[in-house]
């Protein structure tokens, strides 16, 4: 067991890494990169011309880089909890930096709230921003969802538009250690 790892365990203090289930974007990656690897490697009809080669290769690497983007690097960037934040993040699309100090209701959720509008869709992957309610969701999966509610507005960016955020929904497997190391903030 490395040093970071016993301090984390021992003592609380050091960054604990907030595991998620990855299961569906694994399996939506899986999908993706088959599906791109086809495009590229079909042959096709002797008779395309170099357009339509160039369309259908193209085309690969499209959804080959977009699977990569949305799907791929979720599933190895983690959510952080350092000694001073909580560091949100999904692949390299978002990031998100919450002081702990700014943290004051932690609270494990059964089941996911409903959405905002009457003709809400509901809680998707990925990264959704509430205008209503001023929150940011970031769900790798609908498993082990947590709700932090902020005691002062920050601001975060969702595709480099800034946003101000009240409360935020993740899903973490390892909920009992971050409230655990939040210590008293659940109510």
């Amino acid at each position: 067991m490395t040093d970071i790892a016993r301090k984390v365990k021992v003592k609380g203090r050091g960054t604990l890494r907030l595991r998620s289930s990855n299961r569906t974007l694994t399996v939506l990656s899986s999908i993706g990169l088959a599906f791109g690897a086809i495009i590229l490697l079909y042959p096709g009809p002797s008779s395309l011309d170099s357009t339509a080669i160039a369309f259908q290769y193209g085309s690969g690497v499209l959804v080959i880089a977009a699977t990569i983007i949305f799907f791929v690097t979720p599933i190895f960037v983690e959510n952080l909890l350092t000694p001073s934040k909580l560091i949100l993040r999904y692949g390299i699309l978002f990031r998100l930096e919450i002081f702990l100090s700014n943290i004051s209701k932690v609270e494990t959720l059964d089941h996911l709230p409903r959405p905002s509008l009457l003709f809400g869709r509901g809680f998707r992957l990925g990264v959704e921003y509430s205008v209503i309610d001023r929150r940011f969701t970031v769900l790798r999966s609908k498993r082990g969802a947590v709700r932090i509610v902020l005691k002062d507005e920050v601001e975060g960016r969702d595709w480099f538009v800034p946003k101000r955020v009240e409360e935020v929904i993740f899903d973490t497997l390892d909920s009992t250690s971050l409230r655990n190391r939040l210590g008293g903030t659940d109510e």
